[in-house]
C-alpha cells in the first residue's frame, strides 16, 4: 500500500484537488497493489472515511456488510472494526450487502463504518496485479458529524456526554447510531439548503447567507438527532429550547470554523504537492507541515469543546 499517496505524489495530489473542490470536503488518497490470485487482500474490516475504490488495473472481488450493532461490542470503536487486535468473524457478519468484482475504470462506494473484504480470487478473471485508488472523504477525521458536535455543546454546558445521562453511546441501535454519527451538511450536502437560502446580490452577501443558512440547519438538525436519540432526557425541551438552552448555533460556528480551516489546509497541501511550492529533502517531508496544522486544528476544536480558549 501507499498510504497518503497524493500527498507527495503529483498526479495523485492533482486528483485530490479536483474531488475536493467538486465535493467541498476534505479528501485523502492511498494506492493499493494486490498480487494476483490471493485469498484475502484485505480482511473484514471498517474505515472511518467514507471511501471511494477506483480500480485501475486488474480485477479486486469486494464483500461489503451491514454495520454490526455497536451494542454488540461496546468497547469497539464502529469505524475501526477488524483492526488491531479486533476481528471480525463470518457468524458476526452475516450475508453481505453487495459481492462484487471491479474491473479497470469501475468505481465503488462503501460508507464509513460499513464492514469490507477483499480478494484476488473468487470471481477475478485478470491474471495481473490489482491496482485500485482508495478517495477516502474525510468528515469523520475531522470530527465533522453530529455526535462530536453533540459532545462538544453538552461539555461546554457541563452536562454529561453519555446518552440520558447514563450509557455509552454504542448502546445505541444501529439505526440510532448512524444517525447520530451522520456526516455535517457540509460541502455538497448543503446544496439543498443553500437552494432555499435568502437572496443575496453581492458575493460578500451571498457567502454570508449561505453560511447563516448552513450554521442555523446544523443546530437545528442536532437539537432534532439528541431528541430522536434521546427521548426522555430531553422529553421537556423542543428542539428550538435545545438549540437555545445548549447554545447549538455557537457549536455550529465554531464547527463551520473549524471545516473551513480543515478545506484551506487541504487546498494548500494539494497545491504544494502539484507545484512543489517549498523547496525539501525528502517527497514524504512535502506533506509534514500541513499535517501538523491539520493536528493542531483538532486539537484546538477539542479544546474549545472543554472550554478551552479557540
Amino acid at each position: 500500500a501507499l498510504n497518503s499517496a497524493g500527498f507527495y505524489i503529483p498526479p495523485l495530489a492533482v486528483i485530490c484537488s479536483a474531488l475536493l473542490d467538486a465535493l467541498q470536503l476534505p479528501i485523502w488518497l492511498n494506492v493499493y497493489i494486490t498480487e494476483p490470485f490471493r485469498d484475502m487482500s484485505a480482511p473484514a474490516h471498517t474505515d472511518k472515511q467514507d471511501v471511494v475504490a477506483v480500480q485501475v488495473q486488474g480485477s479486486k472481488r469486494w464483500r461489503i456488510w451491514s454495520p454490526p450493532p455497536p451494542r454488540d461490542k461496546v468497547t469497539a470503536d464502529p469505524f475501526t472494526r477488524g483492526k488491531g487486535q479486533d476481528t471480525m468473524s463470518d457468524e458476526e457478519l452475516g450475508e453481505p450487502l453487495l459481492d462484487i468484482v471491479l474491473s479497470p475504470g469501475e468505481a465503488l462506494y462503501v460508507p464509513a463504518a460499513f464492514p469490507h473484504k477483499t480478494d484476488t480470487v473468487n470471481g477475478v478473471e485478470r491474471d495481473e496485479e490489482s491496482i485500485h485508488l482508495t478517495l477516502g472523504i474525510d468528515t469523520h477525521v475531522w470530527d465533522l458529524n453530529f455526535a462530536c458536535m453533540r459532545q462538544s455543546a453538552l461539555e461546554r454546558a457541563g452536562q454529561s456526554v453519555l446518552l440520558e445521562g447514563t450509557y455509552d453511546v454504542n448502546k445505541l441501535d444501529r439505526a440510532a447510531w448512524l444517525s447520530l454519527y451522520a456526516p455535517l451538511p457540509l460541502g455538497f450536502a448543503a446544496l439543498d439548503i443553500l437552494a432555499d437560502a435568502p437572496v443575496a446580490h453581492s458575493r460578500a452577501e451571498r457567502q454570508t447567507a449561505g453560511r447563516r443558512a448552513i450554521v442555523d440547519k446544523m443546530a437545528m438538525e442536532l437539537a432534532e438527532r439528541m431528541k430522536g436519540v434521546e427521548p426522555k432526557r430531553w422529553a421537556d425541551s423542543s428542539a428550538e429550547a435545545l438549540v437555545a438552552d445548549l447554545q447549538l448555533v455557537q457549536t455550529a460556528e465554531r464547527y463551520w470554523e473549524h471545516y473551513m480551516h480543515v478545506m484551506a489546509l487541504e487546498r494548500k497541501m494539494y497545491a504544494d504537492a502539484i507545484l512543489a511550492l517549498r523547496p525539501i529533502s525528502h517527497a514524504h517531508e512535502r506533506a509534514q507541515p500541513y499535517l501538523e496544522a491539520l493536528d493542531q486544528a483538532m486539537q484546538a476544536l477539542q479544546g474549545w469543546g472543554k472550554g478551552k480558549a479557540p
